[in-house]
């Protein structure tokens, strides 16, 4: 069951509810929402997602889409920003060039 307690109704909203670490579920539900003139609904589906995949870019972007649609310009540009800096990330994660952990500010004491 879905929010409010009704049945799933479309093949998308199966698909999450069937499998919830099915990626690309979520990304068809939104879609599907989206269409459907329900972008609060997307939004709730795309935040879900964003929740259960934390690395993927394409939640945050799709979630700017949505916000920009409906008037909400500074959330909006904070989950922009947030795709763009993951996107980045997992750009250099998957060519095997990850940085590098910062370093410590001082050299360790070796008398301890």
């Amino acid at each position: 069951m879905l929010e409010g307690g009704r049945a799933p109704s479309s093949l998308p909203e199966r698909a999450v509810i069937r499998d919830p670490n099915y990626i690309l579920a979520y990304n068809a539900l939104a879609t599907a929402q989206i269409q459907a003139g329900k972008p609060e609904d997307a939004l709730r589906t795309l935040q879900e997602g964003e929740r259960r995949f934390p690395q993927e870019a394409a939640f945050p972007a799709q979630l700017a889409s949505v916000l920009r649609r409906l008037g909400r310009t500074i959330e909006a540009n904070s989950e922009a920003e947030k795709a763009t800096r993951l996107s980045k990330e997992n750009n250099l994660v998957q060519h095997g060039i990850a940085p590098l952990p910062n370093p410590p500010l001082s050299p360790p004491n070796e008398n301890n």
